[in-house]
């Protein structure tokens, strides 16, 4: 192929990154021009962003530069620091968008350089991940979804380095990504589980190792405990994050026909207060085999319930009490676990992991999300001509939508695959020389099981798999068809 003139992969590592980069100018000015394209292609189908429910929520908690809300406020901060900017909405669209062209290309490089692809597959890899069209559609989406995915593909990317280079630099590169993808999205809390797995099995010094883990747990724990701390002052409650304990109670609501919760069964009796009301009310909401929202957001859900009744006991504002109500919930979820742990994974998992497999299309199947209406303070925030952004094409969007679940069954049959060739090749040669392997095997396990087991799998929140699950095991297939000694 024409690229074999260009400097490639692991044969040419002596050689530096830099040296490599040079000479992929004619990747890098395809990729120039895609970028061009494909923006203004983007814009001539969507000259507004797209917006839902999330979007609004998001651009409030913006506007009014708050600290806390119900989800991280990472993606506030970032909607704030483009308007200090820009307050043309379209400009953080193209920063999302930029955000992922260099993300990519800096993995599909990275990856590149220290691993390579076969030959013939090479150019097929970078443009399939280039042209990835529900991520490209995503960067036009007023959500964290495109953020965290460009972040998460930036840190995987940084414990690929850190793996090859025992640096302070690569260690303050992988940390500062680790703690911005967190601040993003909680989603981002079993991450530290792979560049643990990075520094027990690089061949680094010993020291090196102990401080790349002392000051990543140093770096969580201070910002977990001063979340903690500022939501006691402002709220009254200890908490990190209000969200898990209304999730794992909802979750524990989608099968609770299947088990017998008794109140001796509940750590207190504020727990056995909750099981009472539910009870009471799960019939009419109760749907065999179903593993949504509802009982977060219906406001006659038994759980929604039980916050009014404590807002009529307690008193307190509304965020008090939702604050409070998490705590409660928290504890009732995980005491209906701890009774029947099996029926957790027999009802919710297994019912959930057709959705990893089978993801729902959700918001994305349509453009603003059926006609939302943008509060007249994001309107005027951003300058903007309408308040029910319209798009040319509308269509384009659920046909992409529509074959992706198809498209996310195969990229996770083909990484299932390759979880079996690694383990297999490890057998054969007794693991040596495979720590690249075992990286992607724990973030792709890890991502899998806690996307299963904490809340219905949509397809947005796949990106990262999207993203990573082609360019990576490709790069490490191919270093398995080489000698044991050069495989890293």
């Amino acid at each position: 192929m024409p690229e074999q003139n260009n400097i490639t992969a692991a044969s040419h590592l002596a050689n530096g990154f830099p040296t490599y980069i040079m000479g992929q100018k004619k990747l890098l000015a395809m990729a120039a021009a895609a970028f061009v394209v494909l923006f203004i292609l983007l814009k001539l189908l969507y000259p507004q962003p797209d917006f839902f429910v999330d979007s609004l929520t998001y651009i409030d908690d913006a506007i009014r530069k708050l600290s806390i809300s119900y989800r991280p406020v990472g993606y506030c901060d970032f909607l704030g620091i483009c308007h200090a900017i820009s307050n043309n909405i379209n400009f953080t669209v193209f920063i999302q968008y930029l955000l992922f062209f260099v993300s990519t290309l800096v993995c599909f490089f990275s990856a590149d350089y220290l691993y390579g692809f076969p030959p013939k597959a090479r150019m097929i890899v970078f443009w399939v991940a280039l042209l990835n069209p529900i991520l490209l559609l995503q960067t036009n989406l007023i959500s964290s979804d495109s953020l965290f995915c460009s972040l998460t593909v930036l840190w995987f990317t940084s414990c690929l380095w850190l793996l090859r280079k025992g640096t302070i630099a690569m260690l303050a590169t992988q940390t500062i990504l680790l703690m911005l993808c967190f601040h993003v999205r909680y989603t981002a809390i079993f991450y530290p589980i792979v560049p643990l797995v990075v520094y027990v099995i690089a061949r680094h010094k010993a020291w090196f190792k102990m401080a790349g883990i002392a000051i990543m747990a140093i770096c969580l724990l201070v910002y977990v405990q001063n979340k903690r701390s500022f939501l006691e002052e402002k709220l009254g409650q200890p908490i990190f994050s209000g969200f898990s304990g209304w999730q794992i109670a909802n979750n524990v609501l989608c099968y609770y026909k299947h088990i017998n919760l008794d109140n001796e069964d509940m750590p207190n009796e504020e727990c056995q207060y909750i099981n009472e009301l539910v009870k009471a009310g799960i019939d009419s909401f109760y749907k065999e085999g179903d593993v949504g929202t509802t009982y977060i957001w219906n406001r006659q859900s038994p759980i929604k319930r039980y916050l009014y009744t404590r807002m009529q006991r307690f008193g307190g504002s509304y965020g008090q009490q939702w604050m409070a109500t998490s705590i409660e919930l928290d504890n009732f979820g995980k005491a209906a676990i701890k009774a029947a742990p099996m029926a957790y994974i027999r009802y919710y998992m297994l019912n959930n992991a057709r959705y990893f497999m089978l993801p729902d299309k959700e918001i994305l199947a349509s453009y603003n999300n059926g006609n939302v209406t943008i509060p007249t303070p994001a309107v005027q925030w951003y300058d903007m001509d309408t308040d029910r952004p319209e798009c040319r094409f509308p269509g384009v969007q659920l046909v992409i939508a529509s074959v992706y679940p198809f498209i996310s069954m195969l990229i996770n049959l083909f990484n299932l695959a390759v979880v079996v060739i690694i383990i297999r090749r490890a057998i054969a040669v007794k693991g040596k020389n495979m720590a690249a392997n075992w990286v992607w095997i724990t973030f792709y396990i890890s991502f899998s099981l806690f996307s299963i087991a904490s809340t219905i799998v949509l397809m947005r929140y796949l990106d990262p798999i999207y993203a990573l699950g082609i360019i990576i095991p490709i790069a490490l297939l191919h270093t398995l068809q080489k000698p044991s000694d050069v495989v890293s």
